[in-house]
């Protein structure tokens, strides 16, 4: 826990030239070879003193990129890939999460550029509601928070392979 303190996050806006240099797509299989290590670091970092294994799975990347109403969007900074986040579009609201920056960019604001571009998008798509889910010991709840992101509900668990007990914290936040 005292690493996941350390580590807490604050947003903030990217300076202009950095966002210039920034293009946003939607990710696909042939993304996935690079996407997979740049998830499983980031969340390394934030989580590794408590989960023992990887973030995501090939197989939950694959269904990331090609689920029903589900899109994976990928941040490149001069044609390279620097972050991803995911968005659930769900019948009523939207989920995001897969949230990665690249260490290379971490710091710069893209992880605040890539959830405004999803609420942005979900916006688009008709919902004004956006949700995710984060580990209160990783520390990115006061992250989310600065951002609007409201707790609606803690819960408990020792499960994912956890070397203790954690809380999964779920957030919402209204998009207007």
């Amino acid at each position: 826990m005292a690493d996941a303190v350390r580590l807490a996050a604050h947003p903030h806006a990217p300076d202009a030239a950095f966002a210039s240099r920034i293009t946003l797509r939607r990710g696909t299989e042939a993304d996935a070879a690079m996407l997979l290590p740049l998830i499983n670091d980031a969340y390394f970092v934030r989580e590794g003193h408590l989960f023992t294994g990887p973030r995501a799975s090939p197989e939950q990347l694959l269904d990331a990129l090609g689920a029903d109403g589900s899109r994976l969007f990928v941040a490149l900074h001069d044609d390279q890939i620097a972050g991803c986040i995911r968005l659930v579009l769900r019948q009523v609201s939207a989920y995001f999460g897969m949230l990665a920056v690249a260490a290379a960019y971490q710091g710069r604001g893209l992880a605040a550029l890539l959830i405004r571009y999803v609420e942005n998008e979900t916006l688009t798509q008709g919902r004004d509601t956006m949700h995710l889910e984060c580990v209160q010991d990783a520390g990115m709840q006061p992250y989310y928070e600065a951002l609007g992101y409201g707790v609606t509900k803690q819960t408990p668990h020792d499960d994912w392979g956890a070397r203790s007990p954690w809380t999964l914290v779920e957030m919402t936040k209204r998009l207007r």
